[in-house]
């Protein structure tokens, strides 16, 4: 293996020397041997730490976080990927650096010792606060979050969740803020304490009501309401225009909806109605939130997964002319 690492060393090519350490990595992470394994990823590592590509050197992180999450000594694990964890966050590329971060935080979750997977997320969580993009920085956390609730014991989990939630407050996109806050109250529901878990999800509950509240201010009322009006009249007649093309019969708007949407989503949405209904919610805010659930669901199924696909190969088009 030590001739193998240093062929890669050598190799010029950054894609071919990425994908000659991360089947290096690979068989050290199956070594039986954590001090053995260890001192070949560490070796790997410095390899990774020297290409300029920031996506190729996301890649070998990676390879090298998943080969340490499988180190069966958590000491000898720990130490490897606060070592990974120091190279990206030297990554300038914000996406590239968040690739990483996100392996590392799942290899994180792997090390059986709650003290030290503690102690590690707890420094993913530091680089993932320094990241200025609010999508990149909630998507992090998303990660970091749900690895704290997989550790095996409820008061570590609840430092942690604490402090990722602290972390989400201070997102200034409110959408991207809802969306951290809406991550870590899910995590806060996974940890083996109902007490814990309930008292935080009140106050993360109660602070994303005041941010959905504050969007709708006395003083800014006439600029909200345009700013919704637009994307909301938008929606409601690309919605239309989907219902009619798709059921044209008489049936209810559930059932309408279902037309559009998967069932599940439609049976989430009609369960959150009623919810807010027997919490005797102002009726502005139970339509803002299902105007605010809607817009995501078409964005989410219309708009942003038929982006995401168009560099992909149509059917209809052949790969290869």
């Amino acid at each position: 293996m030590k001739n193998a690492l240093t062929v890669a060393e050598k190799i010029d090519n950054p894609s071919s020397q990425t994908s000659a350490l991360s089947m290096i990595a690979d068989t050290y992470g199956q070594i039986n041997d954590p001090k053995l394994a260890q001192e070949g990823l560490k070796n790997a590592l410095a390899v990774a730490e020297k290409i300029d590509n920031p996506s190729y050197k996301s890649s070998s992180l990676r390879a090298i976080a998943a080969a340490y999450g499988q180190i069966n000594d958590p000491k000898l694990a720990q130490e490897g990927l606060k070592n990974a964890l120091a190279v990206a966050e030297k990554i300038d590329n914000l996406y590239s650096k968040s690739d990483a971060l996100r392996e590392i935080t799942a290899a994180y979750g792997q090390i059986n010792d709650p003290k030290l997977a503690h102690e590690g997320l707890k420094n993913a969580l530091t680089v993932a606060e320094k990241i200025d993009n609010p999508s990149i920085k909630s998507d992090a956390l998303r990660e970091i979050t749900a690895a704290f609730a997989q550790i095996n014991d409820p008061k570590l989990a609840q430092e942690g969740l604490k402090n990722a939630l602290t972390v989400a407050e201070k997102i200034d996109n409110p959408s991207y803020k809802s969306y951290a806050l809406r991550e870590v109250a899910a995590a806060f529901a996974q940890i083996n304490d109902p007490k814990i878990a309930q008292a935080i999800l009140q106050q993360t509950r109660q602070k994303l009501e005041i941010i959905v509240a504050s969007r709708i201010t006395t003083t800014h009322l006439q600029w909200e309401l345009i700013y919704l009006l637009i994307p909301t009249v938008s929606a409601g007649i690309f919605l239309l225009v989907l219902l009619k093309s798709r059921s044209p019969l008489n049936i209810s708007l559930t059932g309408q909806l279902i037309v559009v949407f998967p069932e599940e989503y439609v049976a989430n949405l009609v369960l959150l109605k009623k919810r807010m209904k027997s919490e005797q919610r102002p009726s502005w805010y139970i339509q803002l939130r299902m105007v605010q659930e809607v817009l995501e669901l078409i964005l989410a199924n219309y708009i942003q997964i038929p982006l995401d696909n168009l560099g992909l190969p149509s059917i209809r088009r052949k790969i290869d002319k």
